[in-house]
């Protein structure tokens, strides 16, 4: 029902019922939403706010402090793990940003220092794009200089067959081979079809 609402409006902006909602799952602040015949009582326990009852009839509140941010006690347990079982190798590099981005609240240091970690093995795969444009340029002279009548039937014995023929015209440019290239894991796999050194530390931390 909320995909269907009106951008910067909530359910209960739209409820005129004779009978009292109460809700939670929103927090609210910390104290109860009374609005059009709903009760918002979520006023954030489990983040060390406060556990809020009603008490009917009368709507009479009744509040207790919460002892210890919970949510982040048990965040502090299952993130670190699940960041590790993702598939960074096959994220595209553009999206890596985006997604940090979304994890800048974090403020345990082990997942911060792996998030760090991440980035530099992002940034490291990212630098590869010169590298590989100058050694496709390079095989490209190669092919030419052995034989250039058999060319086409040299040059489509690699899986990157439609960058070299892009060299060939001097037409291989940075956002194609990104474009072709855009995760780890084909970055990967280009640099090995080329011979080239892979550090194996970011070999290691994302494959």
């Amino acid at each position: 029902m909320q995909a269907k609402l009106k951008a910067n409006t909530f359910w209960n902006d739209y409820y005129f019922g004779e009978k009292t909602i109460v809700y939670g799952h929103t927090v609210i602040c910390n104290y109860p939403k009374i609005y059009n015949n709903t009760i918002g009582i979520d006023t954030g326990a489990c983040h060390g706010g406060l556990l809020t009852a009603i008490e009917f009839p009368g709507q009479i509140i009744h509040q207790v402090h919460s002892k210890k941010d919970y949510w982040r006690e048990e965040q502090q347990k299952w993130q670190l793990p699940i960041l590790k079982e993702k598939k960074w190798s096959s994220l595209e590099i553009k999206n890596f940003e985006k997604l940090k981005n979304k994890l800048s609240y974090v403020e345990d240091a082990e997942v911060k220092a792996y998030l760090n970690e991440l980035e530099n093995g992002f940034s490291y795969f990212k630098k590869m794009y010169p590298i590989i444009i100058s050694e496709i340029e390079k095989l490209t002279k190669s092919i030419t200089d052995e034989d250039v009548n058999f060319f086409n039937a040299i040059a489509n014995r690699y899986s990157f067959s439609s960058l070299i023929f892009q060299s060939k015209k001097g037409k291989l440019t940075l956002m194609r081979v990104e474009r072709n290239f855009d995760t780890p894991l084909k970055i990967l796999w280009i640099m090995k079809e080329l011979n080239l050194k892979i550090d194996k530390k970011w070999e290691k931390l994302f494959f």
